[in-house]
């Protein structure tokens, strides 16, 4: 019971100044050199935006130079028919990496980021939920065992933002998640599990009890059918606050941001949206704005959102002054 009481004590106290420093405390940035950028890849979404993937990825390779690159293995990429595998694609992105000499983090399982999130196959449609978990656990299984011997794997990320109810997905069962992980890192003890969770709406505890790693979305502006264009009042220092919040019960687990929104989010998907439209929720200052933003979380491993967008604003409406951005962004020096 004193315990208890002290516990309780301390995260009054802990409040109290967390408040305060939430008002008046911003991160110390750290120089250039301190940060770690990585880029999320998705082959599916730059199939939409009408680009080749493949040229999509060289570039972003060749030119952009990321240090990690976030790369989500779609469960109906992978598996279009039920035990009909092709891997032929994510083969090649990751020996393209590999040579690079660039770190992937491989998320497998159901929901994934880009929408509509949960990218199932059809032929998953007629199963029972049983049968439905028995594939999803075979396919992280399978997966795994393909890549683990490749030496520039970073982590495995485990779902994507399961905690979150977003997308055209059910509702995940915690027991479930902590299944998919166990697989996971049985197959794979070496490297790390990343969890990630909402960095606006999450609060984080789920999914850093679970992690090895914790990752967070920051987005700036957003679209709602309830508010339409919305910006989220929340100051730099709210990350910071939460982190050391949650270090209070996980003293020592590593945090990164996941997803750094970079591109614009609207009504409707990017190539269905005007370009003029676009700019509510991105534009070139509120790029540079959201990069410094980030910076002042006081988190030093931020992933980039939105490359098949700049590269699709680059090649298609000859504005490439994003890529440009993020060129100078990963390759600054102090």
């Amino acid at each position: 019971m004193l315990k208890k009481v002290i516990l309780i004590l301390l995260v009054i106290l802990f409040l109290i100044l967390g408040f305060f420093s939430f008002l008046f405390f911003t991160p110390i940035q750290g120089n250039a050199s301190d940060y770690v950028w990585g880029i999320t890849f998705s082959k599916a979404f730059s199939q939409d935006m009408g680009l080749d993937f493949r040229e999509v990825y060289l570039a972003m390779l060749e030119e952009l130079e990321p240090g990690v690159i976030r790369l989500p293995l779609y469960w109906q990429d992978v598996e279009p028919q039920r035990e009909v595998y092709f891997f032929d694609d994510y083969d090649w992105m990751i020996e393209m990496a590999r040579e690079k000499n660039i770190k992937l983090v491989l998320a497998v399982g159901q929901k994934l980021p880009r929408w509509p999130e949960c990218q199932i196959p059809l032929w998953v449609d007629p199963l029972s939920k049983e049968e439905k978990k028995d594939e999803i656990i075979h396919l992280i299984d399978k997966v795994i065992r393909r890549y683990k011997d490749y030496d520039n794997i970073y982590a495995w990320q485990i779902e994507n933002e399961p905690f979150l109810h977003f997308g055209e997905c059910d509702r995940f069962n915690r027991e479930f998640l902590n299944e998919e992980i166990e697989i996971a890192r049985s197959i794979d003890p070496s490297r790390p599990i990343i969890v990630t969770d909402s960095g606006e709406l999450g609060t984080w505890f789920s999914a850093a009890k679970r992690a090895d790693i914790l990752g967070t979305s920051v987005y700036r502006i957003i679209w709602n059918k309830y508010f339409g264009y919305f910006e989220y009042p929340i100051p730099p220092n709210f990350f910071w606050f939460k982190a050391n919040l949650l270090r209070l019960f996980y003293p020592d687990k590593p945090i990164i941001i996941s997803e750094l929104q970079m591109e614009p989010w609207g009504p409707k998907m990017i190539y269905e949206t005007p370009l003029s439209e676009q700019e509510i929720s991105m534009n070139i200052d509120q790029f540079h704005s959201n990069i410094e933003y980030a910076k002042k979380t006081g988190f030093k491993e931020i992933y980039l959102w939105g490359v098949e967008w700049w590269y699709w604003m680059k090649e298609k409406h000859n504005r490439p002054e994003f890529w440009e951005g993020v060129k100078k962004v990963i390759n600054e020096k102090r």
